[in-house]
């Protein structure tokens, strides 16, 4: 029990992560309806840069500096991929930008190797916040998790409580409505690419640094993040939050109690023989259950409620 409030704050802390990734790709398809499929490709763009830009001019020159480039990059990449090629159904969607993130893992390769780069956490946030139970829990830790609950405050606040929240909502539903109001929905679908993106690449500057820079991070990483956008709703922010924090909490409390199954089949049928199907059984535990788990609570979601938990749209 002295490890649980770490168990909480570790799983608060992936799953806020995933929502910073997960609520950029919400954004785009709630929108636009395009399913970006290099989206995670752009997070991992954003951990390349932050450290190119910490090796210039330091941590927090990064976390302004990228999420700006990429914001811009995102622009150009909807003129010139989903816009110009009048894209609309999403199979082709899925083509062009799956093609786009192999461009992009590629030129990372080539400009920063195939190795991981040595990012590293600021100097001043390496101390620890608190310690219980002679666990410490990091500063810089906690620096992630208020600018991540922050980003999310500031992105419920722009949707239900500004006119631009008003015009992304109506725009959703009603686009040729909008149009005819006068609004330019072409410079509004940049903006919302442009943001999405730039949280991406924020969350890729903030965690670069903590869980790795490498070239095939995008790739690990955008599987799950499929998997929460479907789960929580195509085009749902607040689904994306719950689904992201769930998967985070789940993730991290199977990686760290360890829970085997030895003891339940030992009661069961006995100590079992070596090289048995029990023998197999018995070795299995949450660890190595942990990465199937995201996909098997897509799958029941999906059989009870196919738009998921929260979506307006058919998948």
């Amino acid at each position: 029990m002295e490890i649980l409030p770490f168990v909480l704050l570790n799983g608060t802390l992936f799953g806020m992560l995933l929502f910073m990734l997960a609520a950029g790709l919400t954004l785009i398809y709630g929108m636009m309806g395009v399913i970006n499929f290099a989206h995670a490709s752009f997070y991992m763009l954003g951990a390349y840069l932050g450290y190119q830009v910490s090796v210039w001019a330091g941590f927090w020159a990064g976390m302004i500096v990228v999420p700006v480039v990429l914001g811009l990059a995102g622009v150009v990449f909807r003129r010139v991929l989903i816009s110009r090629l009048a894209i609309e159904d999403q199979v082709s969607q899925l083509l062009v930008t799956f093609g786009a993130a192999m461009v992009i893992t590629e030129g990372v390769q080539i400009i920063w190797g195939r190795l991981a780069v040595p990012y590293r956490i600021p100097e001043e946030m390496t101390g620890a916040l608190f310690n219980v139970g002679g666990l410490d829990f990091p500063i810089y830790r906690f620096f992630i998790l208020v600018v991540s609950f922050l980003l999310f405050a500031v992105i419920l606040l722009i949707l239900k409580q500004t006119r631009i929240g008003l015009i992304l909502s109506a725009a959703q539903s009603r686009p040729q409505m909008v149009r005819a109001m006068g609004y330019d929905l072409d410079r509004v679908n940049d903006w919302v690419f442009a943001a999405g993106v730039a949280v991406a690449g924020l969350a890729g500057v903030m965690a670069g640094n903590l869980l790795g820079v490498y070239p095939v991070m995008a790739e690990r990483i955008t599987p799950l993040l499929f998997v929460i956008v479907v789960v929580g709703g195509l085009g749902s922010l607040n689904g994306a939050l719950i689904v992201a924090l769930a998967l985070g909490l789940i993730d991290t409390a199977a990686t760290t109690y360890k829970l085997s199954a030895e003891p339940l089949v030992t009661a069961l049928f006995g100590a079992p023989e070596r090289g048995t199907f029990l023998a197999d059984l018995a070795r299995f535990n949450t660890t190595s259950f942990a990465p199937i788990l995201p996909y098997l609570l897509m799958l029941i979601v999906l059989l009870i409620r196919p738009r998921g938990l929260f979506g307006q749209r058919d998948l």
